[in-house]
């Protein structure tokens, strides 16, 4: 069986919002911390390493278990979430985060807009690695 590294979903979304929001700016003027803006002040190349090691965890997926995570691989998952909130900081501390899912091994991120009459979006992505075995 060869793994075919398709995390290409998750982490384009996960990069794109977190290039957005991270890190804020928390300017000291603005009363509401709601409205604080995003300015992008890190290096690209500082953004592309943490981005790129996204892609080193092994985190195989498997249907025929309860949490879908492959025997032996559950560790990988566990790295994966930790290098996300290690890498930013920012976006854990500015959205409401939800640990979800069968033993919290999913994560709901809710990003609370200035006016609440506006209907919300939805942005939805996986990192998990499904594998594939060629001829089948």
């Amino acid at each position: 069986m060869r793994i075919i590294n398709v995390k290409t979903a998750l982490l384009v979304s996960i990069a794109a919002l977190l290039l957005v929001l991270g890190p804020w700016n928390n300017d000291k003027k603005q009363e509401n911390p709601q409205e604080r803006q995003c300015q992008a002040t890190a290096g690209s190349e500082e953004a592309i390493q943490r981005f790129s090691k996204l892609l080193t965890y092994e985190t195989l997926a498997d249907a025929r278990t309860p949490d879908h995570r492959a025997s032996g691989y559950e560790e990988e998952f566990t790295k994966l979430l930790n290098h996300l909130e290690e890498a930013w900081p920012e976006v854990y501390r500015g959205l409401q985060v939800e640990k979800v899912g069968l033993g919290g091994g999913s994560r709901l991120y809710t990003w609370h807009g200035r006016d609440p009459s506006l209907r919300p979006v939805l942005f939805i992505s996986h990192f998990d690695v499904v594998p594939v075995t060629y001829g089948e």
